[in-house]
């Protein structure tokens, strides 16, 4: 029910309209709201699928913000006639999440695509252009810049190739090289990576590049954005995947995403 018509708000701001065919959501200040009254008399809220989209909506004046995140958006969007650029210290994470179904069943598979996988370069690919470069961050919960960070990673998430081969041997993974398959009773050591049609294939393929070099081949599937959660992130339909969290600002609200799972109810742990 609360798709089609959030029942309860909170905060400044409640649903005015809802248009389903035009994909928006405006906003109007809740006169039972306690707080400070809101400023504008009401806002619009649209989805639009790509930032490619979003950039060259903001370009036409269609909309009044935008995310410049990307290198490529940032380089059009600085430039953009009486707009400013902020930056600042978000709690904002990217996740690479495994599934732990099939081969990721096994735990040495999953700690050794964490050696395989180099974060820092990762990072710079995803990043060069922009003005800052965001941290790696070993701790679930807290950003580096809160009170309380530490590094919990417990040297996983350390780049240590040797170490990602010699997990595999451990777990009966025959090499064959980089570039090939291992295999083990026939099978082969292949990964479905799957990411939503609107993000960019620049992480995942040198994410796929990484693996491959271990002896871990990646499949990528784009799939509609409309369908990423709910059809594959959801129901476990996938073995790799990248998303991102933000503003999860109170220890509580990252919980679920880590809590172990209860019958049906993943909780938030994918």
């Amino acid at each position: 029910g609360w798709i089609t018509k959030p029942p309860v708000t909170a905060a400044p701001w409640k649903v005015g309209k809802l248009d389903q065919t035009g994909q928006s959501i405006t906003l109007v200040p809740d006169p039972k709201y306690w707080g400070t009254k809101p400023k504008l008399a009401k806002f619009v809220a649209r989805a639009i699928p790509s930032s490619l989209t979003v950039t060259d909506a903001y370009l036409n004046g269609e909309i009044d913000e935008a995310s410049a995140k990307k290198p490529a958006d940032y380089k059009r969007l600085a430039k953009a006639p009486n707009t400013s650029i902020r930056i600042g210290s978000r709690w904002d994470q990217t996740l690479l999440v495994f599934g732990n179904r099939g081969i990721l069943a096994d735990q040495a598979v999953r700690q050794a695509i964490q050696h395989a996988v180099d974060r820092a370069a990762v990072v710079k690919v995803a990043t060069t252009g922009l003005p800052y470069t965001p941290p790696i961050l070993n701790n679930h919960f807290y950003m580096p810049s809160q009170a309380g960070y530490q590094d919990n990673s417990g040297g996983y998430g350390n780049f240590d190739p040797a170490a990602a081969k010699k997990l595999l041997d451990g777990a009966g993974w025959q090499d064959h090289g980089a570039g090939k398959a291992r295999t083990k009773n026939g099978q082969s050591l292949k990964l479905h990576y799957v990411i939503s049609s609107s993000t960019l294939t620049d992480t995942a393929e040198i994410i796929q590049n990484m693996l491959g070099q271990v002896g871990i081949i990646v499949s990528i599937d784009k799939v509609p954005d409309n369908d990423y959660f709910e059809k594959y992130i959801n129901t476990g339909k996938f073995d790799l995947s990248v998303f991102r969290q933000v503003d999860q600002v109170f220890a509580s609200q990252t919980i679920p995403e880590y809590q172990q799972p209860k019958g049906n109810n993943v909780f938030q742990n994918y």
